[in-house]
């Protein structure tokens, strides 16, 4: 895939090897075009009773039907979002304020977007306990380390880091068991891996539209009929008194198209797991390469993977045409280990060395080789 980046004249181009989409996708075609056509017909109120409002409204509740459908839902059950954060602070913050006091648990490897509201509760008052992941990054034993069981667990369903796919109907039926509410973060496997609310038996999931090729600020979350949650943004009775707000009719018609294209995206997925094997062979051959979650379910586009002795960082400085992420993040000067390879058992030092590769729709056979090709130039730069 060889990405164009312009400059606001769009005198100057850059090209470069984009595999990054698990951080963020390239807007699809088909929520440009929707997003293009809601400036023209969308720009009203779609709480006003006007014709040009409700012309808004039926572009908001078309799009609502196309995000339920994505997901094996019912579109009364859809309520818009800013993203998949706020969804998943609605969930935690809610679930708190119907429950106050109660406790809460997380696996050890949830995003941040989890793990900060959950930590803030945690001060608030909430007993807050961490489920443990195998080496392989995925959740086996389900009983949190407090005695009490929680009335909200929150697990991910495919892991953005690893690609790491969680048995989330099993867990679903073990905390439900016990009385415990079940909230699923979905923004990295929808448009990967078929997902369906029915099948997964969570009672709230969360999307992110900046993952599947909508724009980013937008989001949607799914609540089970029959399961109260409060809403986090008071005002208006917008998205049923769930989320105040004039909804976002831009954003939100793009969010349905990228929902509606969801199907056409997963034809993708066999030939960019076949790039992804293809780069974790070459790496495995090369360099003695460690693939993280390598023996789990993982998503067909993510490779994880550590070069031993190396500085993710440092290579991919060195590799300023290729777009991907490392497995360690930098604060204050410092390199630490992301928080889901320590839960893993990973040691720091190969934490460091870890990158991630994550391929779209867009990435051919071609950006393959020339990211090999690339990664072996940098890896004999830094040798």
């Amino acid at each position: 895939m060889h990405c164009r980046m312009s400059s606001t004249t769009h005198s100057q181009h850059h090209a470069f090897i984009y595999v990054d989409h698990n951080g963020s996708t390239p807007l699809s075609a088909a929520a440009r075009a929707a997003m293009f056509q809601a400036m023209d017909q969308g720009f009203a109120n779609p709480s006003a009773s006007h014709a040009p409002g409700r012309q808004a409204r039926a572009i908001v509740e078309d799009a609502r039907h196309q995000v339920a459908g994505a997901i094996g839902a019912q579109a009364e059950d859809i309520i818009f979002t800013s993203g998949g954060s706020e969804s998943l602070n609605q969930i935690l913050y809610g679930v708190a304020r119907m429950y106050p006091g109660c406790p809460l648990a997380i696996s050890a490897i949830e995003h941040p977007a989890v793990t900060t509201p959950a930590h803030d509760l945690a001060q608030r008052g909430h007993t807050l306990s961490r489920i443990a992941v195998t080496a392989q990054g995925l959740v086996e034993d389900t009983q949190p380390a407090s005695h009490a069981a929680p009335r909200l667990a929150m697990v991910m369903h495919a892991h953005n880091e690893t690609g790491v796919i969680q048995p989330i109907s099993a867990l679903s039926q073990h905390f439900h068991a016990q009385g415990t509410l079940v909230g699923c973060d979905a923004a990295q496997s929808l448009g990967k891996i078929p997902v369906n609310v029915g099948q997964l038996d969570a009672d709230y999931l969360a999307i992110a539209g900046h993952k599947l090729g909508a724009p980013k600020g937008v989001g949607a979350l799914w609540i089970r009929p029959g399961i109260p949650l409060p809403p986090l943004i008071r005002g208006a009775g917008h998205e049923r008194g769930l989320r105040a707000g004039s909804e976002n009719v831009l954003q939100i018609a793009a969010l349905g198209a990228a929902c509606a294209d969801c199907p056409q995206r997963l034809t993708h997925m066999p030939r960019l797991q076949t790039l992804r094997d293809q780069l974790e062979a070459h790496l495995c051959k090369r360099y003695n390469a460690l693939i993280h979650g390598a023996d789990a379910p993982r998503l067909p586009n993510t490779s994880f993977v550590a070069l031993p002795g190396i500085s993710a960082a440092n290579l991919l400085a060195h590799m300023p045409q290729v777009a991907a992420s490392t497995g360690s993040a930098c604060h204050a000067g410092q390199q630490h280990s992301s928080p889901s390879l320590a839960a893993m058992g990973v040691d720091p030092k190969l934490a460091q060395a870890t990158l991630r590769f994550s391929f779209g729709p867009e990435n051919t056979a071609e950006d393959l080789s020339q990211l090999c090709r690339s990664i072996d130039r940098a890896m004999e730069q830094l040798s």
